[in-house]
């Protein structure tokens, strides 16, 4: 497919978590402590922000350049991350939901800037005391002036609290495993549009517009959602990877509030063809994007391949490709999203029980329980319990619903396929809509993996049923690949090595800090939890929205951005026929 189109390839990898636990970290942000930097590691070359955006501000580098640093094929790059919110209005004694979508200050065309009326920008930016204050620069491993005198986030470290003149590395302190790597915080404390009731039209009710959410009950002049955000970008020259950048996004819910639906997007601007620092070649109007369902992957290139009207160009033109190494994962739904509960997905040496039981067709059935039979509830926090029916008619309560069963008649389903081949919502509401302990299983992604566009045509179509807990029986109860998280103080697959791995705390070896040598797997140490990306419930891509002309971006309407980050979306652009472009735009 498309093997014409592809003489090169270059990448950015994403890599992002979400953890919803609360934790109690302020510190300013603002606009007034925004940063620059340039990625040049490799044959990849970008300068970015630590307001969150990469290939800007266009006058400071190369714009997501490869091997010239004319060669630029992005415009802009940016995270987004979205939440639910239910709210309740004390006057009209109401409650309702809303959405929240938090953006980065990005220089791009839009249909209307997020910002307040005085404008100030509704979105992400930078924390303090992560860089050098007399410096204009991001902080980069390559560059200990650009460092902070003490990082913020390592203070809790009893032996070297802040790690003063030491690296901040995602490997350990010290630690330069990557040839380059940039570290920087951002928050969404500035992003104030559902914080008071002038700045929205939330409709609660009759003659009642405009909530007041605060997400933090402990301190009430905390904005936004409560999110916080630690991103790294990491460069290797090594060959397999010398064409490739990684930026890791942490994203950490650190308010009091909790938000049972939350999505993250990533925004690309295509600019195949920009030079890095001039504008004036216009050759943002001839690309195409597309995604590639079998490795979750998108990319954008160039038609027909040409990038003439830059005179800064030299050599052939690639292609620039955006995937997830590691998405978000999901710890509560039990089921094994990402499908490595099996043996052929360890690595070599490793060796791990598995006793789970994979999806049937039937699963997606309807269910009927009679009296006798055993139903399973859920906890707020997520605890499974067995619920035996022992009346006619029996009140039932698990997370997020309350059912009345009629013992032997009510149906209860979830996930199943719809007679017009659409799939149930109830997919996407997370509750256990069945009563077997399985929250939101999905037919169309746990048993047979199908996708089609917006014209109802099969992108996609394989029969690979992942496996789940049966809450019943206890199958898979004990699947260390299930649920698995990167916090939860297990090395879930298996592939921590006490010779080579068991360096302390600090992931650095010979510092005799804790952990170090003690025999077992210590938070911070190498292939465990927070550094190993394996351990995670990865959902993947799960959505493709594709928009021209460019200033038709709803930075402003923040449903409509979470209607085009929900799941189960993938647009086919105009521009491609039968899996192929036929023109740029």
């Amino acid at each position: 497919m498309m093997q014409r189109f592809k003489p090169y390839f270059t990448s950015l990898f994403i890599i992002a978590t979400l953890t919803l636990s609360a934790q109690k970290i302020y510190a300013q942000s603002g606009r007034e402590y925004r940063r620059t930097g340039i990625h040049n590691g490799n044959l990849v070359r970008t300068v970015f922000g630590n307001w969150g955006v990469i290939g800007q501000p266009s006058s400071k580098g190369p714009r997501g350049a490869w091997l010239f640093d004319t060669n630029g094929y992005i415009g802009d790059v940016s995270p987004m991350v979205g939440a639910e919110v239910t709210y309740h209005d004390d006057q009209s004694d109401t409650t309702i939901k809303f959405h929240s979508v938090v953006i980065c200050p990005v220089d791009r065309p839009w249909t209307a800037p997020e910002e307040s009326s005085t404008g100030k920008q509704w979105t992400f930016e930078p924390v303090a005391g992560y860089f050098n204050e007399n410096s204009d620069k991001v902080a980069m491993s390559t560059n200990p002036v650009s460092w902070p005198p003490y990082w913020p986030d390592k203070m809790n470290d009893p032996e070297d609290p802040g790690w003063p003149g030491q690296w901040n590395g995602f490997f350990g302190k010290g630690v330069t495993n990557a040839d380059q790597e940039s570290y920087f915080v951002m928050d969404d404390n500035n992003d104030e549009e559902f914080n008071y009731s002038e700045n929205n039209n939330v409709v609660i009710g009759p003659g009642r517009v405009g909530v007041a959410f605060k997400p933090d009950s402990l301190n009430l002049n905390r904005n936004g959602l409560g999110l916080e955000v630690k991103v790294r970008g990491m460069q290797w020259a090594q060959f397999l990877a010398s064409d490739v950048i990684f930026w890791l996004y942490e994203i950490t819910n650190t308010s009091t509030t909790d938000y049972d639906k939350v999505v993250f997007g990533m925004l690309a601007g295509t600019y195949v063809g920009v030079t890095g620092t001039d504008d004036s070649p216009q050759e943002y109007d001839d690309d195409y994007s597309f995604f590639d369902v079998q490795r979750d992957l998108t990319y954008t290139g160039d038609y027909p391949n040409n990038n003439k009207r830059n005179p800064k160009w030299q050599g052939d033109v690639g292609i620039v490709g955006y995937a997830f190494l590691e998405s978000p994962g999901n710890e509560y739904d039990g089921i094994d999203n990402d499908g490595d509960n099996r043996e052929d997905a360890l690595d070599p040496g490793v060796s791990l029980v598995f006793s789970a039981p994979y999806f049937s067709e039937t699963d997606f059935d309807s269910v009927v329980y009679d009296i006798g039979d055993q139903v399973v509830v859920i906890d707020e926090d997520y605890n499974r319990s067995l619920v035996t029916i022992i009346q006619d008619t029996q009140v039932v309560h698990t997370r997020g619903l309350t059912l009345t069963l009629v013992a032997g008649v009510t149906k209860l389903i979830e996930g199943n396929v719809l007679d017009d081949g659409s799939i149930n919502d109830n997919v996407y509401d997370g509750v256990d809509n069945d009563l077997d302990g399985l929250i939101d299983e999905n037919y169309l992604l746990h048993y047979r993996q199908r996708r089609v566009d917006q014209d109802g045509i099969v992108l996609f179509d394989t029969l690979n049923p992942v496996a789940y807990i049966n809450y019943r029986t206890g199958q898979g109860l004990s699947d260390p690949l299930i649920d698995e998280a990167r916090d939860d103080g297990i090395d879930n697959d298996g592939d921590w090595n006490i010779e080579f791995d068991d360096v302390g705390a600090d992931g650095k070896a010979g510092t005799n800090d804790y952990g170090e040598n003690d025999g077992m797997p210590t938070a911070g140490e190498p292939n465990f939890d927070q550094t190993d990306v394996d351990e995670s419930d990865q959902i993947g891509l799960t959505s493709f929205n594709y928009f021209t002309p460019s200033n038709l971006y709803p930075a402003k309407e923040d449903e409509d951005l979470w209607d085009w980050l929900k799941p189960g979306y993938f647009e086919v652009p105009s521009s491609i026929q039968n899996n192929e472009p036929i023109a740029g735009e």
